[in-house]
């Protein structure tokens, strides 16, 4: 119990200090962004699990979304993910992130929360995927591979370059 709290914590710090680093008008663009897909969520929630807008907003608070920001696309796009379920990247229309490129595999991989940590899993695709974090390591995840992602990782599979972070519900400020 100890440990999901200091690991709970440590989390919290780790997000503060990213967070603290990006410039205002990105840290609003992406607490804007947050609050938005929340909404939605409790909206949702409500309708259809019969309970309160304050309960569904306090369950909302509590999860860790994904954020994939697509850096090669003018303007950047920036979309948020639940991590109840996995979210799979590849070619096919049937992933969560849908990406046409040839060099992507129909089911390139796919990034799951395990036990509080982030992973990125690779499906056996043929090109694999290389994460880059910080200015000079590369870590390649060749096929079946697996490895851990921290905040602000870069994904590169194929032509495109993810870059991968984690929010709280409550940082969108409800």
């Amino acid at each position: 119990m100890i440990y999901i709290i200091l690991l709970c914590v440590i989390v919290e710090c780790l997000i503060f200090i990213v967070g603290y680093r990006k410039s205002k008008k990105e840290r609003r663009l992406i607490e804007k962004s947050l609050y938005k897909f929340l909404e939605d969520r409790v909206l949702n929630m409500s309708l259809h699990h019969n309970i309160s807008r304050e309960q569904a907003v306090a369950l909302e608070y509590q999860k860790l979304f994904l954020c994939v920001d697509f850096m090669d696309t003018k303007p950047h796009m920036l979309n948020l993910f639940s991590l109840d379920d996995c979210v799979t990247i590849g070619r096919s229309q049937s992933n969560i992130i849908c990406i046409r490129d040839s060099k992507l595999s129909r089911m390139h991989c796919k990034i799951s929360l395990i036990q509080g940590r982030l992973y990125l899993q690779d499906l056996g695709s043929a090109n694999g995927t290389v994460i880059k974090r910080g200015m000079f390591q590369k870590i390649p995840v060749c096929s079946q591979g697996i490895a851990e992602l921290y905040q602000g990782d870069i994904l590169s599979m194929g032509s495109y370059c993810l870059k991968i972070n984690t929010y709280y519900g409550r940082e969108a400020r409800m």
